[in-house]
């Protein structure tokens, strides 16, 4: 039984590690976008980055309610944003669109 009790403290040991190292990576992520000027991801959020994106092209994540449009993981161009739609134009179709900020996940600028 002493072994076991060994065995566990070693590895919560080396799971602390594991987790400290992780941390101290994602920190120095955090620090070279910051930065980059990339954004402030402490300040703004996903609207706002929109919206100062207007007129660039991205790829957007939706959420499964709006996977039904055309839109998502295509290249796309942000034209407006208001308080609770985003207008965006397909890059090969020159489809345009609305789709709800809601419902954006996440956007990879091209």
């Amino acid at each position: 039984m002493e072994l076991m009790g060994t065995i566990f403290v070693l590895l919560g040991i080396v799971a602390f590690v594991m987790y400290y190292d992780l941390a101290k990576k994602v920190k120095k992520l955090e620090r070279m976008i910051k930065d980059s000027g990339i954004v402030d991801f402490e300040k703004e959020s996903l609207k706002d980055i929109l919206r100062k994106n207007l007129g660039k092209t991205a790829k957007l994540e939706l959420e499964r309610e709006a996977e039904d449009f055309d839109f998502a993981a295509k290249e796309c161009i942000l034209v407006d944003i208001d308080e609770e739609w985003l207008l965006i134009r397909s890059v090969k179709k020159e489809q345009e669109g609305l789709v709800r900020v809601d419902f954006v996940k996440g956007v990879q600028f091209v």
